[in-house]
C-alpha cells in the first residue's frame, strides 16, 4: 500500500513473487541471483515510506504467508514463528507464557520487517529493541558462483566470547 501510494516514482519493482513456502523463497533467491535482480523483502507491507519495496531491476518477495507460529517452548520462554507472523499474534503467543517482548505500536506489522530495522519500542529504555530479543533465525542467503541452489543457514546469537567463523559472517 505505502509503496505504490506515497512513492510511485522509487517503488516499482520489475515482479512480485509471493511465497508459500521456503521452497518458493529459495526459487526467488535463485531467480533473482541468476536474473541479477536485487531483491526487496516484504513481510506485511508496512512501512511509511515504502522502503519494503524496490524499484526497477528489482524483485520483490512477499513472505506474508510465512506467518505461522510453529512452536512454543514455555521452558525456555522463546517462540519459533514464520517472518509474516504479525507483532499481535506473537504478543498473543507470549502472553499466553506470562512473557513479553518490546516492539513497536503497530499490530499488524509482521515481524520480519520489524526485527530488521531493530525493532524500536515505546518502552526501548526500559527493555531494549525487540531484536535483542531474537536468539536464531534462518535465512536464504544468495547462493554462491558454484553454488546449484540456494540453501537455508541457521544464524544462532552467540554467547559472549562464544563465536565461530561462519555464523559470525552471516
Amino acid at each position: 500500500q505505502y509503496a505504490t501510494s506515497t512513492r510511485p516514482d522509487l517503488c516499482q519493482p520489475a515482479a512480485i513473487v509471493y511465497a508459500a513456502n521456503e521452497s518458493d523463497v529459495k526459487l526467488a533467491v535463485k531467480y533473482a541471483y541468476d536474473a541479477n535482480l536485487s531483491i526487496a523483502v516484504r513481510s506485511s507491507g508496512h512501512h511509511f515510506g515504502g522502503f519494503s519495496s524496490g524499484r526497477g531491476e528489482s524483485l520483490q518477495l512477499d513472505v506474508r504467508a510465512l506467518g505461522n507460529i510453529s512452536e512454543l517452548h514455555p521452558q525456555d520462554e522463546t517462540v519459533t514463528f514464520g517472518t509474516g507472523c504479525s507483532l499481535k499474534e506473537l504478543d498473543d503467543k507470549f502472553a499466553s507464557m506470562g512473557a513479553f517482548v518490546p516492539h513497536g505500536e503497530c499490530y499488524k506489522v509482521a515481524v520480519g520487517g520489524h526485527v530488521q530495522t531493530g525493532g524500536a519500542p515505546m518502552f526501548m529504555r526500559s527493555f531494549g529493541y525487540f531484536c535483542d530479543y531474537v536468539t536464531r533465525f534462518t535465512i536464504v542467503p544468495s547462493p554462491r558462483h558454484d553454488d546449484e541452489d540456494p540453501s537455508t543457514a541457521v544464524v544462532t546469537k552467540p554467547t559472549p566470547g562464544d563465536t565461530t567463523v561462519e555464523n559470525d559472517e552471516l
